[in-house]
């Protein structure tokens, strides 16, 4: 997988899906950061996870076709942001 934040950074993640609706992940990103998420598929067409990065920031996403149809809005908050799919 491979998600962006708002200030341009890009990571790039592998998934372990032990079961058909939840698992856990590794991200590394660009600039040297790496990270740790869960996720929760919530439905066939996708679903949210969040984590750490390894500064201590706090990783918020969503992913599947939802995402595209869907309005996101995603607030600053020190140095995390969180982004709400509605």
């Amino acid at each position: 997988m491979q998600i962006m934040s708002q200030q341009g950074v890009s990571c790039t993640g592998t998934l372990h899906r032990p079961s058909t609706v939840s698992g856990t992940g590794t991200l590394k990103c660009d600039d040297g950061r790496t990270g740790t998420f869960v996720f929760t598929k919530s439905n066939y067409n996708g679903g949210t996870g969040f984590g750490k990065l390894s500064d201590g920031t706090k990783v918020r996403f969503s992913f599947g076709t939802d995402v595209h149809r869907a309005t996101t809005r995603c607030d600053q908050n020190g140095s995390s942001t969180t982004c709400t799919q509605y």
